[in-house]
C-alpha cells in the first residue's frame, strides 16, 4: 500500500523557513589592550605590587626570562639602491665576499674597513641588545639562531644587506627590568578589569 502525502503552499514554505532559518548577532567586543593607553602606575602602587604580588612577579619573570635576555652584537651593512637589480645583485655578490672575510678572520677590523654603516667605526658593534630592539625581523631571527661565535648568512632587508655575529649573551637579573615589569602586569592586570566593568555595564 503506497500512501501519498500533500502538504498546501503554505505548508511547504514554513519548513523551508525553519530549515534555513539564521540569526543576525550583534555584540560589542571589549579588547583589553584598547584600556592600555595612556595607563600610570604610582610609586605606592608599584610598592604595594612588589610586595604583595611577589610570587606572580617572580613567575612573570621566569616565563619571560628569554625575552630580557642580551646578546653582544656586531653587524656588517652593504647597500644596494631599491628597485635596481642590477645593482642589488653586485651588492649580494660584495656582501657573500665580505662575509667570506668576516667569518674566517677578524668580524671588527673587516667591518672597520666594509660595512656602509654608522657602526662601522666601532667595529660594528651594536653592544648588549634584547631582540625586541633589533627592527630588521630577519636579522632579529638570526640573532636568535646563531651560537655565541657564529656569522649569519647574508640577509636581505630593502635597501641593505646585513651580517650578523652573535658573540655571546647574558641573562639579565629580575632587579634590572622590575619596575618595568610590574607596571605591565599593572597596566594588564587594570585594563582587563576596566574592560570587564564596561562590559558589564551593557549587560
Amino acid at each position: 500500500v503506497r500512501a501519498l502525502l500533500w502538504a498546501s503552499e503554505g505548508e511547504l514554505w514554513a519548513e523551508f523557513e525553519e530549515k534555513n532559518r539564521t540569526a543576525n548577532l550583534e555584540y560589542v567586543a571589549f579588547d583589553p589592550k584598547d584600556y592600555e593607553k595612556g595607563f600610570t602606575l604610582s610609586a605606592d602602587d608599584a610598592l604595594k605590587w612588589k610586595t604583595a604580588k611577589r610570587k606572580e612577579i617572580d613567575d612573570a619573570f621566569a616565563k619571560r626570562k628569554a625575552d630580557y635576555r642580551e646578546y653582544f652584537v656586531r653587524q656588517i651593512v652593504i647597500g644596494y639602491t631599491a628597485g635596481d637589480d642590477a645593482k642589488k645583485e653586485e651588492a649580494r655578490k660584495k656582501a657573500e665576499e665580505v662575509r667570506a672575510l668576516a667569518k674566517s678572520g677578524d668580524f671588527a677590523e673587516v667591518a672597520k674597513k666594509e660595512s656602509q654603516d654608522t657602526t662601522k667605526e666601532k667595529g660594528g658593534e651594536l653592544g648588549w641588545v634584547r631582540l625586541a630592539t633589533i627592527a630588521a625581523d630577519q636579522v632579529r631571527n638570526e640573532v636568535l639562531l646563531l651560537k655565541d661565535g657564529d656569522v649569519s648568512r647574508v640577509v636581505d632587508e630593502p635597501g641593505r644587506f646585513f651580517i650578523v655575529k652573535r658573540e655571546k649573551q647574558r641573562d639579565v637579573e629580575l632587579k634590572v627590568v622590575e619596575d618595568a615589569l610590574i607596571a605591565d602586569l599593572a597596566r594588564g592586570e587594570a585594563s582587563k578589569e576596566k574592560a570587564k566593568a564596561d562590559a558589564a555595564a551593557l549587560i
